[in-house]
């Protein structure tokens, strides 16, 4: 029977296999591989269109509420800072603004809200049952809207730096 020897060192093994600036270098051109964030993967790019979808839903419905203009502006700033991002031109203070404001107005309706309702009586029926359980609703709204936009800020501020 003969034997075989194989040599093997580490350094061949650096040469042989591919490292990780090789692989980025690849699969820069396709967005489903790339490694550099989650500005062009399909699943962030439908999130954004779904969130675009419900801020302008959001729009559409304040028709009938006591203050309708407050509540299209925020929702609508949201939904431009969505688009903005699909079409690969937001900047990351719009975001960052709108979700300072949402989240600053959120915190104002906490005392009114905190302790007063639950879960169950803000999902139990689509209409006012009373001034409560509609505040709790638009501070879920605001939150919403805030979350989303930190999340926008986060990943136009990665693109921005690969970018620089």
């Amino acid at each position: 029977m003969a034997s075989v020897r194989i040599r093997f060192s580490v350094a061949d093994a650096r040469q042989r296999v591919p490292t990780m600036e090789v692989f980025s270098h690849r699969c820069q051109g396709n967005p489903h591989l790339s490694l550099g964030g989650m500005k062009g993967s399909m699943f962030f790019r439908a999130a954004n269109w779904m969130m675009t979808a419900a801020f302008l839903f959001s729009v559409a419905v304040q028709y009938n509420d006591p203050d309708p203009v407050r509540w299209m502006l925020i929702y609508g700033l949201a939904a431009v800072a969505c688009v903005l991002m699909l079409l690969r031109r937001l900047r990351w203070y719009l975001p960052a603004a709108v979700g300072a404001a949402a989240l600053g107005w959120a915190a104002s309706l906490v005392p009114d809200v905190i302790g007063k309702t639950t879960l169950g009586e803000m999902f139990q029926s689509f209409r006012m049952i009373n001034t409560v359980v509609e505040e709790a609703r638009e501070m879920g709204g605001l939150l919403i809207v805030a979350g989303w936009m930190a999340v926008l800020v986060a990943v136009s501020k990665k693109a921005g730096r690969k970018t620089e």
